[in-house]
């Protein structure tokens, strides 16, 4: 094997024995683990079914899969005839291989052993959204419950804690004790252990007299006398009462309170000084030693609420047939430890174990590893595993990881005879970079920041990495600082991303060392104030892409349209309105909004919107806007009973070109994306939760906290990357930006901390209702500290070791009285300015400044005078856009950076066949980039003509029309008259406003249909289907490329006496007698896909498949022979090949003679 280090050739050949590798930051250990992978297939060592790999992201598991294929694909093209046929059969397996998440294999194994795991074999998965909901739900239900049969353990509660306590901030201490599988008969003695419930507080009595006579001894004898001295002397005669004081403290310990105040402003020398300090620490350590005995009385009723909302929370996830992903992990392990059986089976048929990203496994992880890997929990019994990690890279103990393990795992494969190999060549960044992460985190790894090594926390031993990366640039590292005096104006992380946005664009626009804006990432620690950097980017026109945000909810289109939906639902709702009118949809000014409210009076702006058309002073693209704007709004109204919220969002859009108008905007593809994802979330609520706009608007409510932005392929677009840190993890870029230095580190607010394996610390309320810490909360919060300043060392060093040619620090920094060291640092910014030597006030630092071989550049920010910066285009009035220039500019750029993906079956509408046939350009935009059709920017189809044509004197859609005589048809039968079924029909379809219109215009449709012999032979059959639903596969998935399937919904299915089909498929088309035929032909091949469909799924031959032209009231056929139809099936695959395999613009002809009636027109290049 060439260009592999020695190191990582043991890694990849060593298969005799458990392996750890300790792969440092850009030491490659992916391409490691794929090797191996084909290594263990080359030897013979196992075959695919005999190794399991083990990934944290079904991302990387994804990513690992492709790099095995691509492996795979190489070795056919250099093997002999024997080791390809071997070879050919690895390649033909690769879509079944165990390469997952621990969460999808736990799912697997459960599922493979339902009955001795206990749980139902199609259990579903709680996502944590839902998760979330239905544990809000239980736990206010839990205390609802209580409440009302004034239970006892919630009326001792009450009595130290407010409800809102209980309820709000007790939740996530039994969120935390729910996740770790607490909840049980053992949870007392897991929260608070027996043998950590010694009475302290005669101890701390003790250590508190004793300290005051101390302090009385040395202001005795002191030769000098003060007047702090002259106090405590005032303070020893009042002994006697403090003593009762101290003694009584443990019935009211805010009694302590009172000896306070005869403290303050007492000053000394150093050994006064020192016995004040050590009676303030015993003082505090008698409050803690009371309130532990407190807290620890209430343990049995916090215990107590906990169990009954766990019992309940099992119970819900039983009836609804669900797991969570905890769950996963704890039955997973449950089943392995009690059935040793199943375990065996296991560890004889997997004979490789192959774990990535080690270092973020939590404890049951490990257990069900081990388990699997050799049979023991805890120790490993087997040699075949395989973990590779970074234990300086474990940054996720907020989900449960917990970086101690991988420490554990490193001496369990030594103690097995495994060998742990260190991969300590860094091909990612540039030297000079590597030997900053040297220089730096030498210093700041070892255990010096936290106050105390506790259980570990601190134990990471930094190992000096070595550049490999070739030289191909210039690397450097920057701090950017704005000085944070007072007296600076504005929010300092306004300003300082305003800072980062401006420094950005410089850089792309440099003449010496220009950057693209796609080789910079934005690096958070949180997405707490990421809007602050999104805002500055799109003031200064610098394009950028959040990736995993939250934001959906709060992105200006998606407020606009769920606007509408919120007006439409409540249209007393005019808040709802205001926004609606003033967005994109209608584009009304604020001054024509103001002028429309004070004619609506007292009934407000829709009166006002009504009278738009004699409103004095209205401008007139605002009086144009909303004379617009009322009748679409009203018809919407009308029309939201009958329709589902992805129907009107859709129709919406159509009608105002809401959508095609983001693609002309600053971000374009940004917000055109998010709006397709909107519809997506509308059409999964319909198929899993169906129900109203009311339903739809608390769904996204629910998933907005959580809800990324639409994913597009940001690497065709030239923008820069804002993420998280957790987010970057895994990716490299060229320039790496770490902003907000000066964030604070976390402090305890909360009422509880809980750290696992240690057990629960509370606050207690005093009589003013403050929070005071417990002894044992004040122990378990110095443990937690610790192990969060060691994730915080972690997580920078991640943060910096994804550049590979240059850092860019940035931070708002202030003067500082007293300079921070490395134990008592409260941010990243204490690190740096304490390593590099940054004192004072920041506008005094030198230029550059170094630690050991690495130079720090300093370049203070003088902040430039408002309103200078870029602006990004505003929106424009639709109808202006139509004669833009820069319209088909702008969407043709914008739709570049749309990524076309193929990952889901391809589904073809059978109308979609037909619009193939008119143009496939057409097709393309509509069903491959799936563009609007904007009605202010097209010109109408012949569809649309035809139905302008039969409806001009009417305000009815066809599509409406359509509707309420398929509902006719349907209706039909069951009536003597049709003329009553009609009516019924409108009933059911229509509004009331639009049924004697449409009744009108269908009476003479209704009675030819009622007379016609397909009615009367339609009548006979033996049974029949009526909008009948199906899928019929055209192609099957073939590697990458996705089946494809008819998907549609046929008017009639007959089935007669003789066991043969009929089809019949209405048509409402606007035609002559002349041009059936054309017709005809036009539909033949979506009728075939009816009769192929129905043919497959019935497996009855069909007799017949009719077209009935309801205007006409004419009907026509198309052959059914199999010859006939096994033509059009074989046109249909082709087709199907054709879109599958083809996603490019310049693969879909323009039939020019299509052109003048195409709603593409303007973007089209017609080539």
């Amino acid at each position: 094997m060439s260009n592999f280090t020695a190191e990582q050739l043991a890694a990849i050949e060593t298969l005799h024995c458990n392996l750890l590798v300790k792969a440092g930051a850009g030491a490659g250990k992916t391409r490691v683990l794929v090797e191996r992978y084909i290594r263990i297939l080359a030897t013979g060592a196992a075959s695919t079914d005999g190794i399991v790999a083990i990934t944290f992201t079904r991302k990387a598991a994804r990513e690992m899969k492709e790099r095995i294929r691509a492996k795979v694909d190489d070795m056919l093209t250099t093997a002999d005839s024997e080791e390809w046929k071997r070879w050919r059969e690895v390649a033909n397996r690769l879509d079944t291989v165990a390469i997952s998440t621990i969460h999808s294999l736990c799912s697997r194994i459960l599922r493979e052993h339902p009955a001795e795991a206990g749980v139902d074999p199609e259990f579903g998965l709680l996502e944590d959204a839902r998760a979330k909901e239905l544990l809000d739900e239980v736990w206010q239900e839990t205390l609802t419950q209580a409440a009302s049969q004034a239970a006892s353990w919630l009326t001792r509660l009450l009595a130290v804690y407010s409800p809102v306590q209980v309820r709000e901030e007790m939740r996530p201490l039994f969120d935390k004790v729910l996740s770790e599988g607490l909840v049980g008969p053992d949870l007392e003695q897991s929260l608070w252990p027996v043998g950590e419930r010694a009475d302290g507080r005669r101890a701390a009595a003790s250590r508190l007299k004793l300290a005051y006579r101390e302090l009385f001894d040395l202001a005795a004898t002191a030769k000098k006398k003060t007047a702090s001295q002259d106090r405590l002397q005032s303070l020893r005669e009042q002994w006697p009462t403090i003593e009762r004081i101290i003694d009584g403290a443990d019935g009211d310990p805010d009694q302590l309170d009172e000896l306070e105040t005869a403290f303050r402003n007492l000053r000394g020398g150093a050994d006064l000084g020192e016995a004040l300090r050590e009676r303030k620490r015993a003082a505090e350590a008698l409050r803690g030693a009371i309130l532990d005995r407190t807290a620890l009385q209430l343990l049995p009723d916090l215990c107590e609420l906990f169990r009954l909302a766990g019992a309940e929370w099992n119970r819900l996830k039983r009836v609804g047939r669900m797991l969570t992903y905890d769950d996963l992990e704890a039955e997973t392990e449950r089943l392995l430890l009690t059935h040793p059986e199943i375990c065996d089976r296991y560890n004889r048929r997997i004979r490789f174990w192959l774990v990535d990203e080690c270092q973020d496994i939590n404890e049951r992880q490990r257990s069900i590893i081990y388990l699997l890997a050799g049979g023991d929990p805890q120790q490993l019994t087997g040699t075949g595993l395989f973990a590779v990690g970074d234990v300086k890279q474990s940054i996720y103990r907020f989900r449960g990881a917990d970086a101690r393990v991988f420490g554990r795992v490193e001496s369990d494969v030594r103690a097995s005879g495994g060998q742990v190999i260190e991969l300590l060549d860094n091909f990612r960044s540039q030297p000079e970079l590597v030997s900053a992460f040297n220089d730096f985190f030498g210093e700041l790894m070892p255990a010096t920041v936290c106050e105390d090594d506790t259980d570990g926390a601190d134990a990471v031993e930094y190992r000096q990495l070595q550049g490999r990366k070739q030289l191909d640039g210039h690397a450097r590292i920057d701090l950017w600082v704005l000085d944070g005096a007072e007296g600076a104006g504005g929010d300092p992380r306004e300003r300082e991303a305003a800072m980062i946005a401006r420094r950005v664009r410089e850089m792309a626009e440099s003449t010496e060392r220009p950057v693209q804006y796609r080789e910079i990432a934005v690096l958070l620690r949180a997405f707490t104030d990421v809007v602050a950097y999104e805002q500055a980017f799109a003031r200064t026109g610098v394009p950028y892409y959040v990736a995993g945000g939250r934001g959906f909810a709060g992105r200006q289109e998606i407020s606009d349209a769920l606007g509408l939906l919120q007006f439409l639902d409540n249209p007393r709702n005019e808040s709802a309105l205001f926004g609606l009118l003033r967005s994109p949809f209608f584009l009304v000014s604020d001054e024509g909004l103001l002028l429309l409210r004070r004619a609506g009076a007292a009934e407000g702006l829709w009166a006002g919107l009504g009278l738009a058309a004699t409103v004095p002073g209205l401008s007139a693209a605002d009086r144009t806007a909303a004379l617009r704007a009322r009748p679409l709004l009203e018809r919407w109204l009308a029309r939201r009973g009958f329709l589902t919220p992805a129907q009107l969002l859709r129709e919406s859009f159509a009608a105002t070109g809401f959508d095609i108008l983001q693609l002309t905007q600053f971000m374009g593809t940004r917000r055109y994306a998010n709006l397709q994802k909107l519809l997506e979330m509308a059409e999964t609520f319909m198929r899993d939760e169906p129900g109203g706009i009311a339903d739809f608007l608390s769904y996204v409510e629910l998933r907005a906290a959580d809800e990324g932005e639409a994913e597009i392929d940001s690497e065709m677009g030239n923008t820069v990357r804002i993420m998280t840190i957790h987010k970057s993890k895994g990716l490299e870029f060229p320039v790496v930006i770490v902003p907000d230095l000066q964030r604070k580190f976390n402090s305890w607010s909360q009422l509880s901390v809980f750290v696992r394996g240690i057990g629960v610390g509370l606050k207690l309320p005093d009589r003013q209702g403050n929070l005071r810490e417990s002894a044992r909360f004040q122990r378990i919060a110095r443990t937690d500290t610790a192990l969060e300043r060691a994730e915080l060392k972690r997580l920078l060093y991640v943060a910096l070791t994804r550049a590979e040619q240059r850092i860019i620090l940035s931070a708002v920094a202030k003067t500082t009285k007293t300079e921070k060291t490395l134990r008592n640092a409260s941010g990243w910014l204490d690190w740096a300015r304490h390593l590099f030597g940054l004192s004072g006030s920041p506008r005094q630092w030198p230029a550059e400044t170094c630690l050991g071989n690495t130079c720090l550049h300093v370049c203070l920010d003088e902040e430039p005078a408002t309103g200078s910066a870029a602006a990004a285009k505003p929106f424009k009035n639709l109808t202006d856009l139509a004669a833009a220039v820069e319209l088909s500019t702008d969407i043709r750029r914008n739709l570049a950076a749309i990524s076309v993906r193929q990952t889901r079956p391809l589904l073809l509408s059978p109308s979609s066949l037909g619009e193939f046939a008119e143009c496939p350009r057409r097709y393309f935009y509509a069903h491959v980039y799936h563009l609007p059709v904007p009605p202010d920017l097209a010109a109408s189809t012949d569809q649309h003509r035809e139905a302008s044509e039969a409806t001009a004197s009417v305000s009815i859609a066809p599509r409406d029309l359509g509707t309420a005589f398929h509902r006719f048809m349907e209706l039909l039968p069951s009536f003597r008259d049709w003329s009553e079924a009609l009516q019924q029909a409108l009933r059911d379809s229509l509004p009331p406003q639009l049924r004697q219109e449409a009744g009108a215009l269908m009476q003479q449709w209704a009675g030819h249909y009622a007379d016609s012999a397909l009615y009367a032979e339609s009548a006979s059959v033996s049974a029949d289907l009526r909008e009948w639903p199906f899928n019929f596969r055209l192609l099957t998935a073939a590697g990458a490329l996705p089946a494809v399937w008819l998907s549609g919904q046929a008017d009639r299915v007959l089935f007669y006496p003789d066991g043969t089909l009929g089809i019949i498929d209405y048509k409402t088309d606007q035609l002559t007698t002349a041009s059936l035929q054309q017709k005809t032909a036009h539909y033949r091949l979506q009728l075939a896909g009816y009769a192929l469909a129905a043919r497959a799924v019935f497996g009855l031959p069909v007799r017949d498949a009719r077209l009935y032209f309801v205007r006409l009231g004419h009907t026509a056929s198309i052959d059914t022979a199999t010859p006939e139809l096994a033509t059009a099936e074989h046109e249909l695959r082709e087709l199907a090949e054709f879109l599958r395999n083809h996603t490019e613009e310049a693969d879909y002809g323009c039939r020019l003679s299509h052109c003048p009636v195409c709603p593409f027109q303007t973007i089209c290049l017609k080539e």
